[in-house]
């Protein structure tokens, strides 16, 4: 996320979901807002919502580190 923010200066909206568990899914989306067009001494011109999201599962045999996963 910094290295995104520091190539365009936005401010990202990061969202995240699920419990890192074995055989659950994470999910994380992402959005901000972005200048449609930029001119000097004018400023920006109309801005559009961008938005992403990916799920990706937590392996069933993946080795945790702390407490045991959840009956």
């Amino acid at each position: 996320m910094q290295r995104a923010r520091a190539q365009t200066d936005e401010e990202l909206e990061l969202t995240l979901e699920g419990e890192f568990w074995r055989g659950n899914v994470l999910r994380a989306r992402v959005r901000t807002r972005v200048d449609l067009a930029r001119i000097p001494l004018f400023g920006a011109i109309g801005t559009v919502e961008v938005q992403g999201d990916a799920a990706a599962p937590v392996d069933r045999y993946r080795s945790l580190l702390g407490e045991a996963a959840p009956p």
